[in-house]
């Protein structure tokens, strides 16, 4: 299995008011939706890229992402705790959600392969991205042969509140639709 990343995506959302949990209500917020792939698993993550700001770069704001292009997973999770780094903390964040859910969805999958040798573990994954009716689907798609017990729980997010549609499912319909309401996209392939 390749552990390198790969097929990064960026999506950018314009929200006019919300709600954020840590720092309450927000006016003009651009938040950022990424996806990273590895070993044939995707990783997603939302965060904040902006709040306020009648400006943003969106393409100056995402170029931390090349640095991520083909990096094992393992050297780019080492990376986010380097004190040298000097990227912004919104980015350092939007990094670190996607990285880990896409280290919890490949440990899943080894785990899973596990599982399929008649090896039973209890499984716990998520970090509160996904929807709930993307997970459920998700996962009734995705059980190996005699499936496995999960207990995963989920709450809504921004993003899955305002956008009114799904995404980690592995859809690509679900990745057109974003395409088609997002404000910006960036690929780094």
């Amino acid at each position: 299995m390749d552990d390198r990343l790969y097929g990064i995506e960026l999506f950018q959302f314009d929200i006019q008011r919300c709600y954020h949990q840590e720092r309450g209500e927000l006016e003009n917020c651009r938040y950022g939706l990424l996806k990273i792939t590895c070993g044939g698993q995707s990783g997603w993550g939302e965060g904040i890229m902006s709040v306020g700001s009648p400006r943003f770069d969106f393409m100056h704001w995402a170029s931390f992402l090349f640095t991520l292009r083909r990096m094992p997973i393992q050297d780019a999770l080492a990376m986010l705790s380097s004190p040298h780094l000097s990227w912004e903390a919104s980015q350092l964040e939007l990094a670190a959600r996607t990285l880990s859910e896409l280290g919890a969805r490949l440990q899943m999958r080894q785990l899973a392969g596990m599982a399929q040798d008649k090896v039973s573990y209890p499984i716990a994954i998520g970090s509160g991205i996904l929807p709930d009716a993307g997970l459920q689907e998700f996962y009734r798609d995705n059980y190996p042969p005699g499936g496995y017990e999960s207990d995963i729980q989920t709450r809504p997010t921004i993003l899955s509140k305002h956008l009114g549609c799904k995404y980690g499912t592995g859809s690509q319909e679900d990745v057109d639709r974003l395409f088609h309401v997002s404000r910006a996209y960036l690929a780094v392939l």
